[in-house]
């Protein structure tokens, strides 16, 4: 079965107001395609991050994840929407991300890249500087068992 989509599935899949919004990020160029199979795509979606997307197709219905937010506390997101319209044009007659959206992902390709190279006490003191600035970093780091 090959990934063939169209407005209704992602309307099936992706509530209102995330299905315009995937449509305005689509229709801006922020869809990078990474990958496409015959029953899934993976994609990175920019936004006000880069997001990682899957959409599988298993003849009956589409779903996937994200790696945003949204989906992890509400479920399908414009990220996801997104992707779906760039994969409806990808069939048409091909899809070309914008050069804003290659260049938001070569610079978080980089960065991945340069984290990396860091070891583990560089990163540590790192995450101890940024807490500073983002307390909230405290609460997503802190292990829950140690109560």
């Amino acid at each position: 079965m090959k990934l063939n989509l169209n407005r209704a599935y992602i309307k099936e899949l992706v509530d209102e107001p995330y299905f315009s919004r995937g449509e305005f990020y689509f229709n801006n160029g922020m869809v990078h395609i990474i990958s496409v199979k015959d029953y899934c795509v993976k994609s990175k979606v920019v936004g006000s991050g880069v997001y990682r997307v899957t959409l599988r197709y298993g003849g009956k219905h589409l779903d996937g994840e994200c790696s945003c937010l949204a989906f992890e506390n509400w479920g399908p997101c414009k990220h996801m929407a997104a992707t779906g319209f760039a994969m409806i044009q990808y069939n048409s007659h091909g899809y070309q991300s914008s050069s804003e959206c290659s260049d938001r992902i070569d610079e978080q390709n980089r960065f991945e890249k340069a984290l990396r190279k860091k070891t583990k006490q560089e990163l540590i003191e790192i995450i101890i500087r940024l807490s500073d600035y983002y307390p909230e970093i405290i609460d997503e780091l802190e292990d829950d068992d140690e109560e």
